[in-house]
């Protein structure tokens, strides 16, 4: 399970943590990452997120461009299975509003649903 901690007090550098639960619910690993909300478990244990600029807080930690109408660029991450990040690329988008999900394609690539909001 994902949740949100940016914006929380805790490490904003870190953009969501992920809990493992036990099969009562509970809580038992936290592993803070330096993702946005849209992540996805790679094949190798790893994470790959993708997200929006936003303010200060590092490239791709968002999934809303709040700041601005629309952003043109987003922000492809990867992370080992420790959670360091093993490459962070910005990618030009034409004008999106918002990164919804990236989920793993058949062919070992992600693809991400973003949405461009009508103003």
């Amino acid at each position: 399970m994902f949740y949100a901690t940016q914006g929380t007090g805790v490490d904003p550098s870190h953009g969501v943590t992920e809990a493992v639960l036990d099969p009562e619910g509970r809580v038992r690993e936290r592993r803070p990452l330096a993702a946005s909300m849209a992540v996805a478990r790679t094949p190798d244990g790893g994470y790959f997120s993708v997200g929006t600029p936003v303010g200060d807080s590092g490239p791709g930690l968002g999934t809303e461009s709040s700041d601005r109408p629309s952003a043109s660029n987003f922000y492809a991450r990867r992370l080992d299975a420790t959670g360091a990040i093993v490459w962070d690329h910005e990618l030009p988008t034409g004008l999106i509003s918002r990164v919804k999900m990236v989920v793993p394609t058949s062919d070992g690539g992600f693809a991400v649903l973003a949405v461009k909001d009508i103003e």
